[in-house]
């Protein structure tokens, strides 16, 4: 049993929202915005939504969490304790600069670098990648990781807004160089591309100094 990934074409943010099917498990990765896409696969798949995982907490993708909890009332909030007041913090989610109205989210569970959550016939691992925000992290099952805003196809996320970090976000791209195999990169924004092939064109991989990020 292999997973499946669904990708949510971006309605009004340029953020990418993903469905992750295991078996009878489903977990919703970065929802930024309602769609009538996606009330309709939430209607459709019900208590089998186990997680809605956010990968950090920008506005433009977590704005959609509130409308669609109404629909999976049994899915659980996951995001890293270090970004879980940016669900109600207007600065760190970058409300307050764009002038979008946050609801107050509580996460269900906050997770930190190593932690497991039970997915399917497998389980999906938390890697702790900050730089893009303090708390930005990447889920990783099986052959597959969903990066949000770390890394992207041929560039990375930007470290100039609140709690990013250059310096967090280089010794964090040396960590995803040190891992083995490939993978497929189901990124924030932009298309989906694969560890080797950023290992290989990536410019950023090959900095060794923060200051030359950005």
């Amino acid at each position: 049993m292999e997973p499946k990934v669904i990708l949510f074409e971006p309605v009004g943010f340029s953020a990418n929202c993903y469905a992750l099917e295991l078996g009878n498990d489903v977990a919703l990765i970065a929802v930024g915005a309602e769609t009538a896409e996606l009330v309709r696969y939430a209607e459709q798949k019900g208590d089998k939504v186990k997680y809605i995982l956010q990968t950090h907490c920008h506005y433009d993708h977590i704005l959609g969490i509130e409308s669609i909890k109404k629909y999976l009332p049994s899915a659980k909030v996951v995001i890293h304790s270090l970004d879980a007041e940016g669900l109600k913090n207007t600065e760190l989610s970058l409300c307050e600069r764009t002038g979008f109205r946050q609801p107050m989210i509580s996460p269900d569970i906050e997770v930190s670098e190593g932690d497991k959550l039970p997915f399917g016939n497998s389980e999906i691992l938390v890697m702790h990648t900050p730089g893009h925000t303090a708390g930005s992290v990447m889920y990783i099952i099986k052959d597959i990781i969903f990066s949000g805003d770390t890394l992207f196809a041929g560039c990375v996320g930007r470290t100039d807004l609140p709690s990013g970090n250059s310096r967090q976000l280089l010794d964090s791209l040396n960590r995803i160089k040190e891992l083995t195999g490939d993978y497929k990169i189901f990124p924030g924004h932009e298309n989906a591309t694969t560890l080797s092939r950023e290992k290989e064109s990536n410019y950023f991989f090959g900095l060794s100094d923060y200051e030359d990020l950005y």
